[in-house]
């Protein structure tokens, strides 16, 4: 019977479900590989620490457990670019900056405070929910956990983030060495000399109330103090108005300023107050630019008040927001137990007015988890609801509204929330990888929420449900990728990295990935780094690109790259077939070993193995890269595809319905495009007809449900045939 081939091209990503479809090639398995513009599966490359690096050895980094968070930002568009980290020396919890700028050998530092003293040490948290976050704002980076006060870098030091309440009351006094008789200063009345006051019944001519705010270096002001006593004064008989001395509180070391506010005249003609109201509303009066001054004198009359401060515009950062995101010129926190969201006012990213708050009730979908904002729209998560946050202008200011997406899906771990260009919004939730699909800025009806990880069922259940919350997701441009690092097979932490690529719509694995936390540089270089959570290999990690190994040199391990088919079955299950041949086309990369290995009909324990051969054309030697030795006769050529021949047989075995194929080279390099397998049809066959899934534009190959006939077909599209039904490879 004549052994015939069938082409499988292009190959896609996982689908681990029971019964796959074959068209096109799909894998059950595939470990550390990348999906490249060429069509084709090669290494994806392993990590080497960046911090510390090799010349370092530093004694107090050999101290440091485990990096809880990163972060990364830049000033002056991009010319300064800052990585943030927050780590253990070993006693506390600090935080630290890279600075590849520095001459010195060691290349991080302690984040100091405005005085040059090193930033008060941090709060270890065990949740790994209320790992510190942070955002960019007006060239800034704020960080905070729910737990510690928030802060503030400038990319030289840490300022406290907000207030730590208001200041305290200001006090006073009329002063009698400030007469004046200057029409517009003074206060109160000018006494009537005609008919002076009986001095067994003085009449007050005016009464005041005062408060005072504290105004730090970025310009935001604090909540106001409590208002003080009033404060009343007698102008004598000459016809001269006094002034009101007023003490001032003094702030901390990031405050540049202060604000007074004060009343009108209180005081009726009797010297008796005119109403609750008037001595409640309080006006600008004046600000001390300096935080030394500890007295003012006041003779402004009411005329010359400036605008009425209304309290709703004050408020301090809410102490327990443990998560935020930056829209519409405001900050948007939440915290770890909460149904609201607060927001800031405009350009003022540490003052939040007490009425600025969405709130989403105690309902099904529980608790805010996450936020993502887009240019016109923000997205607040819950635990199995997600909202949508738009912002509508009015006379008053910005008006936000909220729109109900879901309240079946949410998502569970904050860190997973990332963009993916061109096809949605990804993140974790309890069954799965779900995206949102659509333009946030059209609003609710045009948006919708799908699940991603369908074809992944089987990995998706490995995942750690107790300890998903940490999972963490990240968008790298450079392939397109969306990689989510999740604990696996019982890991409290984060050890096996789901890709998603979203060039092809398919997944992929990748192992031994200790990802605590992760950031991808916002310049054009794009580079992946991630924080460690492995203590054998300690620090902060860079990815190496289609290259390199894992880890750093005391505990290093090679990338060993698989792609594995799903049990082929050529659309007859039940059907027996003999295989004969693989001929696998991969790119030539000299002396590396090249490995195939098979099962049988879906078998646990038996594989048969096929030799190791080298990745070389052996009809065209040349000389490549990584082993030829440089002289004048050595020439270096380019990698090439190559045919890799594997012969396989059935001897002794059932008769075959499924085969299962494995390529793989042990911690080499590889790269793979397509495999053809010959076959001999099994007795309810005839014949078996080459099948080519090579697709040209617009135009593909189709195989029928028999091996009996080969269709083509100029569209893309499935139809049938009287009882066959034709797939597209």
């Amino acid at each position: 019977m004549k052994t015939q081939k069938i082409l499988f091209a292009p190959l896609r990503g996982i689908d681990d479900s029971y019964r796959p479809t074959q068209s096109p090639p799909k894998a059950l398995r595939i470990r550390d590989m990348r999906y490249n513009t060429k069509d084709a599966w090669e290494n994806a490359g392993g990590y080497k620490v960046l911090v510390p690096n090799d010349a370092e050895g530093d004694a107090a980094w050999k101290a440091f457990s485990e990096i809880e968070s990163l972060h990364w930002f830049s000033q002056h568009s991009g010319n300064r670019q800052h990585l943030v980290f927050e780590g253990h020396d070993g006693t506390d919890m600090r935080l630290y900056v890279f600075d590849g700028s520095l001459a010195t050998t060691v290349k991080w530092r302690p984040i100091v405070k405005a005085d040059g003293t090193t930033a008060d040490a941090r709060t270890t948290i065990e949740s790994p929910h209320l790992r510190t976050m942070s955002f960019a704002f007006g060239g800034r980076l704020y960080l905070f956990n729910g737990k510690d006060p928030p802060l503030v870098f400038n990319g030289r030091y840490v300022e406290q983030a907000g207030f730590d309440g208001p200041p305290a009351a200001p006090t006073g006094q009329a002063l009698r060495a400030g007469f004046t008789e200057i029409k517009e200063l003074g206060l109160g009345r000018k006494p009537d000399k005609k008919d002076p006051p009986d001095e067994d019944d003085p009449i007050r001519d005016f009464g005041y109330r005062y408060k005072v705010t504290f105004v730090n270096e970025r310009g935001q002001e604090s909540p106001p103090s409590d208002a003080s006593s009033l404060i009343v004064g007698e102008n004598d008989e000459d016809g001269k108005r006094k002034f009101v001395i007023i003490s001032i509180p003094k702030g901390g070391d990031n405050i540049v300023a202060r604000r007074i506010y004060r009343t009108r005249q209180c005081l009726d003609t009797s010297g008796d107050l005119l109403s609750r109201a008037i001595g409640n509303n309080f006006y600008f009066l004046a600000e001390v630019s300096n935080n030394a001054q500890t007295s003012f004198e006041d003779g402004i009359q009411d005329a010359f008040l400036g605008p009425l401060m209304d309290e709703e515009d004050f408020g301090r950062w809410p102490a327990a927001a443990s998560m935020g995101a930056v829209f519409k010129n405001r900050v948007f926190l939440a915290g770890e137990i909460s149904t609201d969201v607060r927001f800031s006012a405009v350009l003022r990213p540490e003052v939040f007015p007490q009425s600025n708050i969405l709130s989403f009730g105690q309902d099904e979908c529980g608790q805010v988890t996450g936020l993502f904002a887009s240019q016109n729209a923000l997205l607040v998560f819950k635990q199995r609801g997600v909202f949508l946050v738009k912002s509508e202008e009015s006379n008053d200011g910005s008006f936000f509204s909220a729109q109900n997406i879901s309240r079946d899906v949410g998502c569970i771990a904050p860190n997973s929330i990332a963009e993916v260009p061109g096809i949605g919004i990804f993140f974790l939730a309890q069954d799965g990888v779900y995206a949102i699909q659509g333009s946030l800025e059209s609003g609710q009806a045009n948006l919708a929420i799908i699940r991603y990880s369908t074809p992944i069922s089987n990995l998706m259940g490995r995942v750690n449900s107790a300890a998903s919350i940490q999972a963490c997701g990240t968008y790298y441009p450079e392939d397109k990728e969306y990689w989510l690092a999740v604990p696996v097979d019982g890991s409290e932490k984060n050890n096996f990295v789901l890709v998603y690529h979203g060039n092809i719509g398919s997944w992929s694995f990748r192992e031994n990935y200790p990802i605590a936390d992760a950031i991808i540089t916002q310049d054009h270089r794009g580079y992946y780094f991630f924080a460690s959570n492995d203590p054998n290999n300690k620090g902060i990690h860079i990815y190496t690109r289609g290259a390199g190994t894992k880890g750093s040199s005391a505990a290093t391990q090679a990338i060993e790259p698989l792609w594995e088919t799903t049990d082929l079955d050529f659309n007859g299950p039940f059907s027996a077939f003999n295989p004969k041949y693989v001929v696998c086309d991969v790119i030539g990369y000299g002396d590396n070993d090249f490995q195939l290995s098979y099962r049988i009909n879906r078998d646990l324990t038996v594989i048969e193995s096929a030799k190791s051969v080298d990745q070389q054309d052996l009809t065209n030697l040349y000389d490549v890269y990584n082993t030829a030795t440089w002289s004048t006769s050595s020439q270096w050529y380019e990698h090439r595809p190559i045919p890799l021949r594997f012969d396989i047989t059935t001897l002794g075995k059932p008769a075959c319905r499924e085969l299962r194929l494995t390529f793989e080279s042990a911690g080499r390099r590889m790269q793979v495009l397509s495999f053809q397998i010959g076959v001999v049809a099994g007795a309810p066959y005839e014949k078996v007809i080459p099948v080519s899934s090579v697709v040209e534009e617009q135009r593909g190959y189709w195989l029928g449900s028999t091996f009996n006939k080969i269709y083509k077909q100029e569209t893309s599209s499935i139809r049938v045939t009287g009882t066959t039904m034709f797939v597209s490879l």
